[in-house]
């Protein structure tokens, strides 16, 4: 069980979606930390049975350097495995979250978010591809939809929080390095747009098309990598023409199911 601290003070119970998003990370990190005690531990081991039965090696000032390095390594290696150790079993579960909603604070979300996932209602959960030179690998990086938000997860547990309300458009944008095509994701918000960068193209834009079997895509008539470059220069250049457009083409959609030519 993870235990939360909220903005009252209090301790709460919390075994939800993201405690155990928390849980997990902060747990693999503790073994990696566990597995680096190990190893200096071993070579200090080594270097005091040297000194030990050998002990005219002290003079020695390489050995004395060494060895002195590596205890300051396991002492820090020990506190830090500690600390996160802890975290892994008592951490807060909303700390990493950043709501971008009006008098919405990443408590009220996070409980609405674990709240849903509870209920089954996590509709798209889907981890991101990046290109890593010229191989493709799995991150921990993350889309995540449920019906009040969307999350997009970073591999250091922090979630960027969007209501779904305040979503204009997602799309992907194309791009190539080295003859690959790459991409950038790209969620248009209330004022802001929110950028996935780096991400393998068409696994990008697999997550877009499940997203929009749960959302509506009032621009669904057009070149989505067109339109985007276009509307990203509209929104930061005349935010409110740009919402103007959305709502037209909005309500056309939702009156005919097709947005207008």
């Amino acid at each position: 069980m993870a235990v939360n601290t909220d903005h009252l003070g209090k301790r709460v119970i919390n075994k939800g979606y993201l405690a155990k998003e928390a849980t997990r990370r902060e747990k693999d990190a503790a073994v990696w930390m566990a597995f680096f005690i190990i190893i200096a531990g071993i070579t200090g081991a080594i270097i005091y049975n040297i000194v030990r039965f050998m002990p005219e090696i002290l003079f020695n000032f390489v050995i004395v350097f060494y060895g002195a390095a590596v205890l300051v390594l396991i002492v820090a290696a020990s506190v830090t495995a500690y600390r996160l150790f802890k975290r892994g079993i008592f951490p807060d579960p909303y700390a990493g979250l950043t709501v971008y909603a009006d008098g919405v604070d990443k408590y009220d979300a996070g409980r609405v978010i674990d709240s849903e996932a509870a209920q089954g209602k996590i509709l798209v959960n889907a981890n991101i591809r990046e290109l890593a030179g010229n191989k493709i690998k799995t991150t921990e990086k993350k889309i995540v939809l449920m019906p009040s938000y969307l999350l997009i997860g970073t591999e250091n547990n922090s979630f960027t929080v969007i209501p779904t309300r305040s979503i204009f458009w997602v799309c992907v944008q194309m791009a190539y390095r080295d003859n690959v095509p790459i991409g950038k994701l790209k969620v248009f918000c209330d004022r802001k747009i929110h950028e996935v960068n780096n991400v393998e193209f068409l696994h990008a834009q697999h997550i877009v098309n499940e997203l929009y079997r749960f959302m509506s895509n009032v621009f669904t008539a057009y070149n989505p990598f067109l339109l985007s470059v276009q509307l990203e220069h509209l929104f930061h250049k005349d935010y409110k023409q740009f919402v103007e457009i959305f709502v037209q083409h909005s309500k056309e959609f939702h009156k005919t199911g097709s947005p207008p030519q």
